[in-house]
């Protein structure tokens, strides 16, 4: 060898074209000239030899995996020289598993080929930890490696290590909500095993390319927060312990069977009505829009609904689920809960009832008003007579009436008792405490119950009602009647019948007083 000194060595003949000798050591790392002296005086011509300095392992990233195995190290430390084809190895290596078995032999150091990036930073796989079977050879709670580089074919190995540790992949169970708005932000928790292995590295949850940090684990379950996503969709959910092998989905693509998550584009309301009512509540409302329901085919679609003051506190008892059948994509209905206070407050609608939605009146920019609840106390007169004019009218009085707009478009009064027999009339506010109705033309005596609206929609449940008379023009005027005179008391009349009658029937009639004869 010849260098910066010579150095005779002794070598052992192979073959005729081989021959072997021991590199003695060098001062320095860098080439040397390699001859080979047949006799004294026949030189071989001089070939390279490189001393080179032994490998440093400083860290190996990530530092954790599966047991599956193949996770992908990236190793860096210094002098990691190439030295060719299939030379740069990663060994592996543990004192706790000088017996390990590795595809059924004792295997103490296992290398797997590495390739050299640069002189600091060397890439190679880990191997796997589960037999042809697919079970665990060693204890998952205690498998670990240290990682070592190999320069030339894995003759020498660096003195110098980075631990690996195994972990056993964690099961996604369950997914709570399955579903939130595009903007993100929704709190996520999902059910399962293993999401806090002793080992793990850097935890971290994709949902199809989109990848956030957990914001807490526990063994059985691991919460997060939605990303944004810049459009809706179905997405794919996995967790990965180190950070780049993620738990697998289904190989063939069934989303009722897989774990998914939904992004929607927020719902939005294009028109309500009404958008006031009585805080006895029970009125019926309409909401028209688009993105109430997702319809597809592996969600089961929810809506709710709920009312909240100036400082989003929900008002008690409006929190509700709307009901399927109310529920459409373009539209949905409930009924107002009744509350305690008065005034404006904001409607809010959620698809998860995490995220929650808020619902103005496209037309004034305003959420929905409470008024107190109207009550008629009396009705005057309180009968009249059957085809009675045109021009007949009623005064309703009572408290908390009043108007939504200057026309007074949505005040009235519903003659009737059941919704097939409504008959409705336009009122006139006289004030807070009165109000004026036309008695609609009735063809037969009958007794009706009247009540009122401000709204169009909520009414009165007071139990007033009005009478129709047979004769109006033998009927008394109210004038003439004494306060104490009711104008609901009745009388059973017989109707006579011919061979071209029907048979005979009995009605009822209300009589101003049971002195007046109607026979």
């Amino acid at each position: 060898v010849t260098g910066v000194q010579t150095c005779a060595l002794p070598i052992s003949r192979i073959s005729s074209s081989e021959v072997q000798c021991i590199a003695p050591p060098a001062k320095q790392p860098g080439e040397v000239d390699l001859v080979i002296q047949v006799y004294q005086g026949l030189d071989s011509a001089a070939v390279s030899y490189l001393y080179y300095e032994n490998p440093i392992v400083d860290k190996v990233y990530p530092p954790c995996g599966p047991l599956s195995g193949f996770t992908q190290l990236v190793v860096t430390g210094q002098h990691f020289i190439d030295l060719g084809r299939d030379m740069p190895m990663c060994g592996f290596k543990s004192d706790d598993q000088v017996n390990f078995f590795m595809e059924g032999g004792k295997q103490p150091v296992v290398l797997t080929n590495a390739t050299i990036i640069n002189q600091t930073m060397i890439i190679c796989d880990a191997p796997s930890m589960l037999n042809k079977q697919g079970y665990p050879i060693v204890d998952p709670d205690s498998a670990y490696w240290d990682v070592g580089v190999s320069l030339d074919g894995g003759s020498g190995l660096s003195e110098t290590f980075g631990r690996f540790d195994y972990y056993v992949d964690p099961i996604i169970k369950t997914v709570e909500p399955q579903l939130g708005p595009t903007y993100g932000g929704t709190i996520i928790t999902l059910g399962g095993l293993g999401f806090d292995a002793n080992s793990t590295c850097n935890a971290v949850v994709k949902l199809g390319i989109l990848e956030v940090k957990p914001l807490t684990r526990t063994n059985e379950t691991l919460t997060f927060r939605a990303p944004v996503s810049p459009i809706p969709g179905t997405t794919s959910i996995s967790v990965s312990l180190n950070g780049q092998q993620f738990t697998k989905q289904p190989a063939v693509s069934d989303l009722p069977k897989e774990m998914t998550y939904d992004f929607y584009s927020p719902p939005y309301t294009s028109y309500f009505y009404p958008s006031r009512g009585p805080n006895n509540g029970g009125t019926p409302q309409r909401h028209q829009g688009y993105g109430y329901k997702l319809e597809r085919p592996h969600l089961q679609d929810r809506f709710w609904a709920r009312l909240v003051d100036g400082n989003k506190g929900i008002l008690p008892g409006t929190d509700q689920e709307i009901p399927p059948e109310r529920l459409n994509i373009d539209e949905w209905t409930w009924s107002i809960p009744p509350v305690n206070t008065t005034g404006d407050f904001l409607m809010q609608v959620s698809l998860n009832r995490q995220d929650w939605h808020d619902v103005l009146n496209p037309e004034t920019g305003k959420a929905y008003s409470f008024y107190a609840s109207p009550h008629i106390t009396g009705i005057s007169p309180s009968f009249g007579g059957v085809k009675a004019t045109k021009d007949q009218v009623i005064e309703l009085t009572g408290t908390g009436f009043s108007c939504t707009d200057e026309e007074c478009s949505d005040l009235m009064c519903r003659f009737g008792d059941s919704p097939d027999t409504y008959i409705f009339v336009k009122a006139q506010l006289g004030s807070s405490t009165m109000i004026r109705c036309k008695v609609p033309q009735y063809t037969k005596p009958d007794v009706l119950k009247v009540e009122m609206t401000i709204n169009g929609e909520s009414y009165t449940n007071d139990n007033h009602t009005f009478g129709f008379l047979i004769h109006s023009s033998s009927m008394p005027t109210p004038s003439s009647l004494p306060p104490t005179v009711a104008p609901t008391f009745k009388s059973r009349v017989s109707v006579s019948s011919t061979p071209d009658t029907p048979k005979p029937t009995s009605i009822t009639i209300p009589l101003p007083s049971p002195a007046v004869d109607t026979a």
